[in-house]
């Protein structure tokens, strides 16, 4: 059974809270909620529910500093991929805005992509984890102690 730190958001929302930074907490709620929804009844192979794979994606996320948008996409990350007969790009798009969507859909084609090796794979990690910070002009508002272990633990997918 999994634990109650990654079936509901209190621990992202400590982290956002302690970041000093604003959020939009409403939209970040929105978001979990619809994918818990849509997770519901998925599980991961350590037989926790689904919904802690984005839970923890969304920590790393707001530990790095991003933006309300990119938390957003965290929790949503799979939904598309994984819940396709449930929701689709355009339902992120008008629920959640464009920004969203976009991250949304670029991580679910880089699913797609055919690895040949592991190394290859954590560079396509690593590369996903730079490009929200210099194409979407997204700052660093964590300390930089925590980037080292967010960048290693995104490249471990």
């Amino acid at each position: 059974m999994a634990s109650a730190a990654y079936n509901d958001i209190t621990r992202l929302f400590e982290i956002l809270g302690a970041s000093g930074n604003n959020y939009n907490i409403a939209k970040i709620t929105t978001a979990y909620e619809y994918a818990a929804m849509l997770h519901e009844g998925q599980w991961r192979q350590s037989g926790e529910a689904y919904i802690s794979h984005p839970i923890a994606v969304a920590e790393i996320v707001a530990t790095l500093g991003l933006d309300s948008d990119s938390i957003c996409a965290a929790l949503l990350h799979d939904t598309v991929e994984d819940c396709g007969e449930k929701t689709d790009l355009a339902v992120i798009r008008k629920e959640f805005g464009e920004s969203v969507a976009e991250i949304v859909d670029g991580v679910t084609k880089l699913v797609r992509i055919k690895f040949e090796t592991k190394q290859d794979e954590s560079i396509e990690n690593l590369l996903k984890l730079l490009t929200r910070f210099f194409v979407h002009e997204t700052p660093f508002s964590g300390h930089k102690s925590d980037l080292i272990p967010s960048a290693k633990m995104a490249i471990q997918g």
